[in-house]
């Protein structure tokens, strides 16, 4: 498998390995990871993939803990991937519906995912 594996990742792989249980499921991100470098050099694709991470936050997310220790732990996977030659981004999805927003097309939609799904807990 490291023939798949990018330094980086594969020493997130061998840290994971002892890892305490998350918020983050880096299993299944390092899973969409190796798709995509599976498909890119199988393809020979030239364009720079992306693998992106959307999580739901409510609008109270900085006062809950949990879900301070989930934007450190995305943090700090991020860091650790860094340089990769699949770019990983990640995005609340209230930060998606505010880019939706501005695009007409989408404005509407997006205000009413707004309304519904962006609340305090």
């Amino acid at each position: 498998m490291t023939h798949y594996c990018e330094p980086q990742w594969w020493n997130f792989i061998e840290l994971a390995r002892n890892a305490q249980e998350a918020y983050l499921d880096t299993a299944q991100l390092v899973k969409h990871y190796i798709g995509l470098i599976y498909r890119l050099k199988k393809n020979k694709i030239d364009k720079k993939p992306i693998l992106l991470y959307l999580y739901w936050n409510p609008t109270n997310a900085s006062e809950i803990e949990e879900y301070q220790k989930h934007d450190q732990e995305v943090k700090e996977f991020k860091d650790m991937v860094t340089g990769s030659s699949v770019e990983f981004i990640s995005m609340s999805y209230p930060e998606l519906w505010e880019a939706w927003s501005k695009e007409p097309s989408l404005a509407d939609h997006a205000k009413k995912l707004m309304e519904r799904y962006f609340v305090r807990i």
